[in-house]
């Protein structure tokens, strides 16, 4: 079922849904815990992730200064040093690329992070939903104690037998006061 399914409440069956109440709070309260747990074991995961990527980059990029520093001549004429050597690479399309793969990387573990603490919050606020149901059922018994829905049938059988019961009753008025004259 659907949370909107099960936020219904049916003001002419409200002893069902208080009695349906507690189950429904309960499922959706273990579909968001689910969902936190998931949350809480993708961050912590996104976090060794992060740092895994990282040293892959820092790794390539280091490999990249190596490669330059053993080959400065090729790179430049003038006299190396550690800035240098740092600029140059900078300016290697293999730089680029693993500098590029490292963001894309980081962009997925982004989002990652965010769908899960969006199905997070969306179970959350289902919970949150449950909860202001029950405050919506007993409302609702409450406007029926105090007569709030009185004029209104609780039943439409019940409204039609109300009805013939009166004109039958009504009838039986009328022919014991014909009887009387």
């Amino acid at each position: 079922m659907t949370i909107e399914d099960d936020l219904k409440v049916d003001l002419l069956d409200l002893a069902t849904d208080a009695a349906a109440q507690p189950t429904l709070y309960h499922n959706w309260a273990i579909k968001y815990a689910e969902a936190h747990s998931k949350k809480v074991r993708i961050r912590e995961k996104i976090r060794v992730d992060k740092i895994r990527i990282k040293q892959e980059f820092d790794d390539r990029r280091s490999g990249l200064e190596v490669t330059v520093r053993d080959n400065w001549a090729d790179y430049s004429t003038e006299r190396i040093s550690d800035a240098k050597i740092t600029a140059t690479v900078t300016t290697l399309a293999d730089f680029k690329e693993a500098q590029e793969a490292y963001l894309a990387a980081l962009e997925e573990l982004n989002q990652e992070i965010a769908e899960a603490t969006r199905e997070d919050l969306i179970m959350e606020a289902a919970r949150d939903a449950m909860q202001q149901r029950q405050e919506s059922i007993r409302t609702a018994a409450k406007l029926y104690l105090g007569g709030y829905f009185s004029e209104t049938p609780i039943n439409p059988i019940l409204k039609e037998a109300k009805e013939a019961q009166n004109k039958d009753t009504q009838q039986k008025i009328k022919v014991a006061l014909k009887k009387r004259m």
